[in-house]
Order: C-alpha cells, then structure tokens, then sequence
C-alpha cells in the first residue's frame, strides 16, 4: 500500500517557527513530526510514500533523503505553486498507477497532512477500509471547537452525509465532528478530484448524492492532533513527552 503525505503548506500560524522549518518537521517529542508519521506508515506495511514540497523544500529532503531509514522509498513532488491537496493528489496519478495497475484496479492509498501528529494505528485503519470498500474512508474526531475545521456530518453504520469545509459561509447545521487530516482514498476516486482542497472535492461529490461511497472512522481527538496552530502544536508536545 501506498501513501501521499502533504508537506508543502508555510505554517503561517506558527510563525516565526516556520520561517526556517517547515511544518511537518517542527519537533515532537525528540524529533520531527514527520518522522513519526513515517515510522507509523511503515508499521502499517506502506513501502512507498510521495510527499509534496513547496515551502523550504530542502530541509524535508536533506533530512528523509529517500526514505531507507524508514524502510520505505519515498517519491518527492515539488509544487512551485501550490496545486491544492487534491490538485497535488491529482498530479500524482502517474505514480499511484504502477506495474500492478494499481489505477484500474482500484486499490488504496493513505493520505496525510503533514502537520498531523497522531497515534493512529494505520494498519486497523486500513483492515476497517477494507471491509466495507468505500471509495473514501475519513477519520474523524468529536471536538468542542469546530473553527477552522472541516465539519462532517454522518449516519448510522459510519456512513458520512456531508463535509462542510472550513471556508464555507454555510451556517453551521451539525454538530462537532471533524475532519482530522488522514483518509484511505480509493484510486478509482482520482478522476472525480480537481485542483482544490481535497475536503471541498470530496464535498462536491457527497453533494452529488454519493453518499454510499464515503465513510468514517472515529477516532479520540488525541490520537490525531493538528500542530498547524499553536495550542495543537503546544498539546502534541505534552502528550507525546521527551522522547516518543
């Protein structure tokens, strides 16, 4: 199984940290953030990750180089403008769609924000994708504050109804369940994306009445933290301790 792990965001919410260090390499718990993210792809069996660069690109690279500290082979895609997660998902479709035929096959792949520290075990996330095979599996968490979070509303059996992304002007009409940053996407999903975010192309789907094809998979709100801003930066720090 295969995975993209979206590292070309600037972190303007925690500058001046990320003035000099992107995102996904701010530290936690004794080393980078997306170390952790590697490690825990690599438990699951992932051997091949492609991560987008666009803010210091050379600071990811000099660090992971090609990934064998990790066991893994890792493509990089560097955006000198930023394509939008789905755009950037869009993009790599050539390298989704390998010998095995990946593409017409249909098979998964992980998506990760980059600024996502989590304690997620990726190979349960996975086995639970597989069961019911939807196109999308999106891991959720309950919060009490929804500012800046893509919001999804869902019915029994996991089945998800909507996303009303962060940027909607939308009153809000559900409750607080979010979006975390981590998906199990189908490759036969990858026609239906364009160059946008990848929650709002998701949204548009689910407006077309797909509601068959999505689910999610709820998690605790501290198994997936975002670090993008200060207090979820601050709070992954804590829970993660000196040394992860």
């Amino acid at each position: 199984m295969k995975a993209i792990v979206l590292c070309a965001g600037l972190g303007t919410r925690m500058r001046p940290l990320t003035d000099t260090t992107p995102k996904c390499m701010l530290p936690v718990g004794g080393k980078p953030l997306l170390h952790h993210t590697l490690e825990r792809l690599a438990e699951a069996g992932v051997t091949d990750v492609a991560i987008n660069l666009h803010h210091l690109p050379k600071a990811i690279v000099h660090d992971i180089k090609r990934g064998w500290q990790f066991g893994l082979h890792v493509t990089y895609s560097y955006e000198r403008e930023l394509l939008g997660t789905a755009g950037t998902i869009k993009r790599l479709a050539w390298w989704l769609d390998d010998a095995s035929s990946a593409l017409s096959a249909g098979e998964p792949f992980f998506v990760v924000y980059g600024d996502e520290w989590t304690t997620l075990d990726f190979g349960k996330l996975q086995s639970f994708h597989m069961i019911d095979s939807p196109m999308a599996t999106i891991v959720t968490h309950e919060t009490e504050d929804i500012t800046g979070r893509n919001q999804v509303e869902t019915a029994r059996y996991g089945k998800v109804i909507r996303i009303l992304p962060k940027w909607s002007s939308t009153s809000v009409p559900f409750g607080g369940v979010v979006g975390s940053g981590i998906y199990v996407l189908d490759a036969l999903l990858l026609p239906s994306l364009d160059y946008s975010d990848l929650d709002n192309a998701l949204a548009a789907i689910l407006d077309r009445g797909y509601h068959f094809l999505f689910r999610e998979f709820r998690v605790d709100a501290d198994e997936v933290i975002d670090i993008g801003k200060p207090e979820g930066y601050a709070r992954a720090c804590a829970l993660a301790g000196p040394s992860w």
